[in-house]
This record gives structure tokens, sequence and C-alpha cells, in this order.
């Protein structure tokens, strides 16, 4: 998936999450302990694709 990440709390990370077509699609909400990769692809930091 792709997104922006919104809020980073202690074991939560909420993501705006994107379509395929980089629109807007909803947030998304993940237990920190079930990421394997965060990919960050700009330089501010926050935008990038999660793998769980």
């Amino acid at each position: 998936m792709q997104g922006f990440i919104i809020n980073l709390e202690e074991d939560v990370l909420v993501v705006s999450s994107l379509n395929d077509f980089g629109e807007p699609d909803g947030e998304s909400y993940f237990k920190i302990e079930v990421l394997t990769d965060i990919s960050c692809d700009n330089k501010e930091g926050n935008a990038g694709e999660f793998r769980l």
C-alpha cells in the first residue's frame, strides 16, 4: 500500500492511504509490530510504501 504517515504513536501507525492513481482512499491503521518494511521516497520523510 502507499500513503502518507499521519500519526505515529507508541504502537500504532496511522496512514492516509492512496489508491493506484495517487488519489486519497481513506485511512489505514497498523500495529507497529506487524510492519516488516517501510520505504520512503520523498525528502520530508512522510510518504512511502508499507509492507506487512
